[in-house]
């Protein structure tokens, strides 16, 4: 991720075809990597993009945007296929095999508490949740680790704590 103007700017490639996607405004834009051109129109959104991800397959790309809502669309014909609202997800990872989106959501209101969500990537629904997490400001960064059994979140201060994907419990001590 870049920074632009103080925000965070968020773009992925594709894992499986020439695309990259990348924020432009209140819209998510597809392009052929190879070609430079637009791959169909722009997946609008209410609000500014936070963060997105292909899945494994490439077939599928989740967007969170700041206004609290988590979108599913469909990467060949630029649909929405989910769309859900509530807490802030600030980052966003597909696991390894593509049967779940992790997302750290930050709690209504100012100084709202983060929790850990495992959601499913048909429909959005959270399927795993846990509270358990130590304060971060601003959790920023998600990632799994290659089989997709221990989550790694990064905050904008410089820490990371590592979780067990299975029922969200942080393995050890915070690392700066």
């Amino acid at each position: 991720a870049s920074v632009v103007q103080g925000e965070r700017a968020v773009a992925a490639f594709s894992p499986t075809d020439p695309l990259v996607a990348d924020e432009r405004s209140n819209a998510v834009a597809l392009r052929n990597t190879e070609t430079g051109e637009l791959h169909g129109g722009p997946l609008a959104h209410e609000g500014r993009p936070a963060d997105l991800a292909f899945s494994p397959d490439g077939r599928t790309l989740v967007v969170t945007d700041r206004r609290r809502a988590l979108h599913l669309w469909n990467v060949e014909d630029g649909t929405r296929s989910r769309h859900s609202e509530g807490a802030l997800p600030m980052a966003v990872a597909f696991t390894p095999d593509g049967s779940g989106i992790f997302t750290p959501e930050h709690g209504p209101g100012r100084g709202g508490a983060v929790s850990l969500e495992l959601r499913d990537p048909a429909d959005g629904a959270s399927t795993v949740s846990s509270s358990d997490v130590r304060r971060l400001s601003g959790p920023g960064a998600v990632d799994f680790d290659s089989d997709g059994e221990r989550v790694l979140l990064a905050g904008h201060t410089g820490h990371s704590l590592l979780y067990n994907a299975q029922d969200m419990v942080s393995i050890g001590r915070p690392v700066r």
